[in-house]
């Protein structure tokens, strides 16, 4: 999560953060202060990718802070998927 805070003084939304990712069943990893357009950095681990987001919106809906969440895949994991998966069709539809 990239987070753009109003109140930079305030550790308030860190312990926000770490106490939801808790009550998701996600945890956080690592957080960082950040120079640059957004102001912190949180790296969360979550079981899946609908539990980030969940915890992205009702974070989010607070109008306090302005997240961006970037899903994250490890090399290893891609490499593996890209290896075993099956080739697309280009007569395949989106919508398949």
């Amino acid at each position: 999560m990239i987070v753009e805070s109003e109140d930079l003084g305030s550790s308030h939304h860190v312990k926000t953060i770490l106490r939801h990712a808790d009550d998701c069943n996600g945890s956080v990893i690592v957080q960082y202060a950040v120079l640059g357009p957004y102001d912190f950095v949180t790296v969360i681990e979550a079981p899946d990718n609908s539990t980030a987001a969940l915890l992205s919106v009702d974070l989010g809906s607070r109008g306090t802070v302005e997240i961006v969440t970037l899903p994250a895949v490890s090399i290893d994991d891609l490499e593996a998927r890209i290896h075993h998966a099956e080739p697309m069709r280009s007569d395949r539809r989106a919508d398949d």
